[in-house]
């Protein structure tokens, strides 16, 4: 599906994977009302295990098949969803849709996340299609908020998918250390970005205010989550590009009938009792 017009390159093929119940589908629900997000790219894909119509102004979801509960473990008891995320990502690869566009970025629903400022920083890599990058969103960590690969890059792991389930293997790893060993088993460089995420902690405002970063997460509710675009919005720099595409929908906001935030509301604590009505 296409969100934005083709504007200026780099392009983008964004995508998330959406539990089919849940607070994943709210999120995206209101996302998708406002254009932001995954769908303020020039072309996106919403992955589920159940396929939908997208009716009704709601987006369309491509089913990948199969369960996708899985189990937490390991140090940080993180979700062992590598081997669903394979099933992802060969959707992505079959479909194809990412071979026009010069880079890819899944990213989760629970992540604020600004294209245009993206685009910007890819500007600095001048690879596009040509030269398999991927890039660090941590200190020589990639975290699975937001995985953004070039288009050549993508061609690599859909190549050596075999060879990343037969040497790395998917059994007891998450998805985005599956993804890194893969990418640096198959040659692909990495680059790291220190703008590209802003990890928010648990009673804290995500730096919301005055934000730069390409993505902010986690934001567990609506109200969070467009709470946060709104801050972005009224505190952005005016020679801040990233925020045209939000401002030019700013009016849509209004029928979600968002509560008016201000930053320091933006805790788990205080939001407990807080929802958008979408």
């Amino acid at each position: 599906m296409s969100g934005q017009p083709f504007r200026k390159a780099p392009s983008l093929f964004c995508f998330a994977l959406m539990m089919p119940r849940g607070p994943e589908v709210a999120l995206l629900e209101a996302q998708h009302a406002v254009g932001a997000g995954i769908f303020s790219c020039e072309e996106w894909r919403v992955f589920s295990n159940v396929s939908t119509p997208g009716s009704h102004g709601q987006f369309q979801t491509s089913s990948i098949g199969g369960a996708l509960a899985v189990p937490r473990g390991g140090r940080f008891r993180s979700l062992l969803n590598a081997a669903v995320f394979v099933r992802v990502w060969r959707s992505v690869f079959q479909e194809g849709c990412f071979r026009r566009h010069a880079w890819t970025a899944k990213v989760d629903p629970d992540t604020v996340f600004l294209p245009s400022r993206l685009r910007g920083l890819l500007h600095v890599h001048d690879s596009g299609f040509h030269s398999a990058v991927y890039l660090l969103n941590a200190v020589s960590k990639l975290w699975g908020s937001i995985e953004v690969l070039s288009a050549a890059a993508v061609e690599t792991f859909a190549a050596g998918m075999s060879q990343c389930e037969a040497e790395v293997g998917c059994q007891g790893r998450g998805e985005d250390w599956y993804l890194h060993l893969c990418l640096d088993l198959l040659g692909a460089r990495a680059f790291r970005e220190p703008l590209l995420l802003a990890m928010r902690s648990r009673g804290t405002s995500g730096r919301c205010n005055g934000s730069v970063e390409v993505a902010l997460h986690a934001f567990k509710r609506p109200a969070q989550l467009l709470g946060c675009l709104r801050r972005i919005v009224a505190t952005a720099n005016d020679s801040d590009a990233a925020v045209d595409a939000l401002v030019s929908s700013w009016g849509q906001l209004a029928p979600l009938r968002l509560p008016a935030l201000h930053e320091e509301d933006l805790t788990a604590a205080s939001l407990e009792h807080v929802d958008v009505h979408v």
